[in-house]
C-alpha cells in the first residue's frame, strides 16, 4: 500500500462518510433524479481515484468492474450496494494506515538501510539483513510489536559477523551426566 499523507487519508475518509449517507432514491421528479445521479456519480469517481492512489490490489480488484456512472437510479442503488463492501475494506486499510505508527518515524531508519545496500562484503550477502529491516520497518507501522521483537532478534544474528565475530548463540545451560544420576549407591 502506498505511503499517504494525513490529508489524503481524511479525505478518503470523508468521502466514504458522504457515499454511505448519500440519500439513495430521495429525488421528487424527474430534474432531481438528474442533479441525484450526477452527484453520486461524482462522489464515487472520486473515491475510486483515491482508491487507485493507494495502490491496493485488494481494493484495485474490487473496484475494477465498477460501474462509476449510474444513468438510471437502479444504477445507483446496485453501485451503493457494491460500494459497501469497498468501503468496509477501504476503512480497515486506512485504520491501518492511519494509525500514527506508519506515519510516524521508521524503527529501522531508512538511511541505515540504504547504506546498508551500498555495503558490499565478499564474504556476506547482506541482502537477509536488509530484508529484515524492511519488514521490521512494516510490522512496526502496522503495529505488530511480536513479529517486531522476533525480527529484531533474527537481524542482530546477522550483525557480529559484519564486524568480525561469531554469530550469537542463545544461552544454553551446560548438560548434565545422565549417568552421574543414574547409578545412585545403595544404603
Amino acid at each position: 500500500m502506498a505511503q499517504l499523507d494525513s490529508r489524503t487519508i481524511s479525505e478518503l475518509e470523508e468521502l466514504a462518510n458522504q457515499i454511505e449517507k448519500f440519500p439513495i432514491g430521495h429525488f421528487a421528479n424527474d430534474n432531481t433524479r438528474g442533479i441525484f445521479l450526477l452527484e453520486y456519480w461524482k462522489l464515487a469517481n472520486k473515491l475510486v481515484a483515491g482508491i487507485k492512489l493507494l495502490s491496493d490490489e485488494s481494493l484495485n480488484s474490487m473496484i475494477s468492474d465498477l460501474n462509476t456512472e449510474p444513468r438510471e437510479p437502479a444504477d445507483a442503488f446496485q453501485l451503493h450496494t457494491k460500494l459497501q463492501g469497498v468501503l468496509t475494506v477501504l476503512r480497515n486499510q486506512l485504520a491501518v494506515v492511519g494509525s500514527g505508527a506508519e506515519s510516524s518515524k521508521p524503527f529501522v531508519d531508512l538511511k541505515l538501510i540504504d547504506e546498508l545496500r551500498a555495503v558490499v562484503l565478499p564474504k556476506l550477502d547482506l541482502g537477509k539483513l536488509i530484508r529484515m529491516c524492511e519488514e521490521l520497518n512494516e510490522c512496526f507501522a502496522r503495529q505488530n510489536y511480536l513479529a517486531c521483537a522476533l525480527l529484531i532478534r533474527a537481524a542482530m544474528n546477522h550483525i557480529p559477523p559484519v564486524f568480525g565475530f561469531r554469530r550469537t548463540r542463545p544461552h544454553r545451560p551446560p548438560r548434565r551426566k545422565r549417568s552421574a544420576h543414574i547409578h545412585v549407591p545403595a544404603i
